[in-house]
């Protein structure tokens, strides 16, 4: 099975440049199987940009980021 892949552009407000030091908390889900195959954090230069077919990527607040680590680790 191949990984999901998606990218997302963040501007600092006013300024137009990219904030490549940003971290971003996300969850990869197969469509098909309905199940999460990944999750973790990484910086913009990190983020893939193609997207599988049947693959969606979910970006999260890092709070709801951490409780939903918390509650898959404990499983």
């Amino acid at each position: 099975m191949t990984p999901c892949r998606s990218h997302q552009a963040v501007y600092n407000e006013g300024s137009g440049k990219t904030d490549r030091n940003r971290t971003y908390y996300l969850v990869d889900i197969e469509l098909d199987l309905r199940q999460i195959i990944s999750w973790g954090t990484k910086t913009r230069d990190q983020v893939e940009v193609e997207l599988g077919d049947s693959c969606h990527r979910v970006f999260l607040s890092q709070g709801q980021f951490n409780k939903l680590d918390r509650k898959l680790r404990d499983e």
